[in-house]
């Protein structure tokens, strides 16, 4: 929590004003623009905590997921398309989205999203607060999105559902991007760390970025309990040099550290 990832996707999609740099979708600057001129430009965010149209039906918050579609005639195709990704919706498709539970829910703030049939998909914590079955349901669904075509930017807290189903993934810490990479290779790294199979030398590369992050925090964070600070540090972070002992031949501390991936 607090990485920065809801703030990121809130700026892509024109929610919060960019405050420095710039957002750039298919070649042309999209910072600065309205929500409403975003999603005609071909992105679609289905939001952390859904943001559904209670008092409204099922099918009602998914037409309104139509609205940007210059052509109107598409609608009932887009309509077709999402009962078919989620039945259940074809099922409630008359229910008040208010009396829905939150897997059904989470599938409705994605079917929105689709309506607006977006070359980018953005979803910010799909997984949040849902019964495992269900997450496993919905990414399966996004699995399959993807292999139908559909680009898809996913902020997740799940370690290993956010490295199963990147190509390519971003570790955000306090707002800056502290690790990037293909998404396997950091997923390899990970399970060897979390394991506890890795030894100090194998896991060198993944302890000196978080090193370095660590260093970043402790320099923004230097007037408040340094001190405090620096041990921790010392503590939970293996020296890259250090020679691993018969007890210390693993790194189950960096577990700690490496959580944000």
């Amino acid at each position: 929590n607090g990485a920065g990832k809801t703030t990121t996707l809130n700026a892509i999609a024109g929610i919060v004003p960019v405050a420095a740099g710039t957002v750039s979708f298919d070649g042309a600057s999209i910072g600065g623009l309205p929500a409403h001129a975003i999603v005609r430009k071909g992105l679609a965010l289905s939001p952390e905590g859904w943001r559904l149209f209670t008092q409204q039906s099922v099918e009602n918050n998914l037409l309104l997921g139509a609205t940007p579609l210059p052509d109107r005639t598409r609608i009932p195709h887009l309509l077709e398309r999402v009962y078919a990704v989620f039945p259940r919706l074809a099922e409630r498709r008359h229910q008040r989205a208010g009396t829905m539970s939150g897997g059904e829910r989470q599938m409705l703030a994605v079917g929105r999203a689709l309506m607006s049939e977006p070359q980018l998909l953005m979803l910010d914590e799909p997984s949040l607060g849902l019964a495992p079955a269900i997450v496993d349901t919905m990414y399966v669904v996004f699995a399959a999105l993807h292999r139908e075509g559909q680009t898809i930017l996913l902020a997740e807290q799940s370690v290993d559902l956010a490295l199963e189903a990147a190509d390519h993934a971003y570790v955000l810490q306090v707002g800056r991007t502290v690790l990037e990479g293909p998404a396997k290779a950091m997923a390899d790294s990970y399970e060897a760390i979390s394991s506890g199979n890795t030894t100090i030398a194998q896991a060198a590369p993944v302890v000196d970025e978080m090193q370095t992050a660590a260093a970043v925090l402790r320099a923004r964070c230097s007037g408040l309990h340094s001190t405090r600070a620096n041990v921790n540090s010392a503590s939970t972070v293996p020296k890259r040099r250090a020679q691993p002992t018969a007890e210390s031949n693993s790194v189950r501390s960096v577990v700690l550290v490496c959580r944000p991936f």
